[in-house]
């Protein structure tokens, strides 16, 4: 054994304290989540001539710390992520790339999900500067969402002025870098591409508990079907008074810039719902509606949590209805199940899958397809949840239109460990 091993340690172990001590920090916190997940999917293309099936994997470890600056100037967040489907291999790099890490002697990258500093720079608790990479999550996630149900979650790259005037009434306004080109050395892609915003919340009372507006705006994409697109939108959400009603409607509208156009088109959303909660088992019944037009941009949702579980379809050209249910029948079990129908707003334009591709464009049926989402949740602790979910999508007749083998039902299901810390 080398004996100067430990010596070295301590050195190092002693340093490390001091510095701390030195460092304008104080009271450091540890926080973290994760989990473990096995997911299966069959038939996703519709077509059971393929036979194709996932079944895989997945691990997500995220754990963040937080350190205060002195003298009430804000604090330091940093939130490093572990993120890996099991048994896959890592890229390395261009002249080795793919590299075995379960079994051999590799492991995968740590990867950075969130560091920034917020900063007070009045010492106000008021107002806040967040700079670095960060998470925008706003309202429902409809718009701006940080999809914690994915491996990897999303992140920008930017910086956001937050300034709190009241309990009523919350201004942040960001400026975001999607892709920075300024090392290209082609003339025509030298833009960068940017997402600003500007997003005001708040509450408004007992019948308009979270009241939003904003305005966003996407611009200089180099990619999908959207070049630029402007975006102002309204979100209502509350319980209705003392009753055991609640509500929800959230509308955008936009002007968007489509790849290989010079001119602006109109597009709009709009997703409204109705819920009523028993007291019994906190058990909540909801009828939702929603339309999305043609051309209309769904920027950066978390779609999982509205056009289906099983992830099929983006909010694009595409309406329809949806049946919401949830219980808890016990302390620890939750029970939710969700009904879905799909249908084209359009006969001008093809639906869309989740990525943003074209699901076709023969026929005119408007039917897309159907899907029920049932999910089953049992809490062991504040920290420890075991789940289990179900998704069953049956094509419509748009589908099963495009191919005559474009009939096969797609089944998803996971079963997922889930911790907080």
């Amino acid at each position: 054994m080398n004996k100067k091993l430990p010596i070295t340690c301590a050195l190092l172990l002693s340093s490390g304290l001091t510095m701390a001590q030195e460092l304008p920090l104080k009271n450091v916190q540890i926080n973290g989540w994760g989990f473990f997940r096995h997911e299966t999917k069959k038939d996703a293309d519709y077509k059971a001539s393929a036979k194709d099936k996932m079944d895989f994997n997945q691990t997500r470890l995220n754990v963040s710390i937080k350190g205060d600056l002195a003298e009430n100037y804000g604090y330091v967040f940093f939130a490093p992520q572990f993120s890996k489907v099991s048994g896959q291999n890592e890229f390395v790099n261009p002249g080795n790339p793919s590299q075995q890490s379960s079994g051999a002697l590799y492991d995968p990258r740590l990867d950075l999900h969130e560091a920034y500093i917020a900063l007070r720079p009045t010492q106000n608790e008021n107002f806040y500067l967040f700079a670095g990479r960060q998470e925008l999550a706003y309202g429902d996630h409809l718009i701006l969402g940080s999809v914690p149900w994915h491996r990897i979650g999303r992140s920008f790259d930017g910086a956001r002025l937050r300034y709190t005037f009241s309990q009523r009434l919350t201004a942040d306004a960001f400026s975001m870098k999607l892709q920075e080109n300024n090392a290209t050395t082609n003339p025509d892609a030298q833009q960068d591409a940017n997402f600003h915003g500007i997003y005001l919340f708040g509450n408004q009372g007992k019948y308009f508990a979270n009241t939003d507006l904003y305005v966003l705006k996407k611009e200089n994409q180099r990619v999908g079907a959207f070049r630029d697109t402007t975006a102002y939108g309204a979100r209502l959400k509350s319980k209705i008074g003392d009753t055991a009603f609640d509500y929800r409607a959230e509308g955008t509208l936009e002007q968007v810039r489509l790849a290989g156009e010079s001119s602006n088109r109109d597009a709009h959303q709009y997703s409204v719902e109705l819920g009523y909660t028993l007291p019994i088992y906190t058990t909540r019944f909801g009828i939702e509606y929603f339309d999305a037009s043609k051309n209309y941009d769904q920027l950066f949702p978390t779609a999982h949590k509205f056009m289906g579980f099983a992830d099929q379809f983006a909010r694009r050209n595409l309406n329809g209805f949806v049946g919401h249910f949830s219980t808890k029948p016990i302390d620890k079990l939750s029970f939710l199940a969700d009904y879905h129908v799909f249908r084209r707003s359009s006969n001008d334009n093809p639906a869309f899958n989740f990525a943003g591709a074209s699901l076709g464009d023969a026929g005119s049926s408007r039917d897309v397809a159907s899907e029920l989402d049932l999910i089953l949740a049992y809490d062991f602790s504040k920290t420890v949840q075991v789940s289990y979910g179900y998704s069953w999508v049956m094509p419509g007749e748009y589908l099963k239109d495009q191919s005559a083998k474009n009939n096969a039902e797609t089944q998803w299901s996971y079963l997922q460990l889930l911790v907080r810390f």
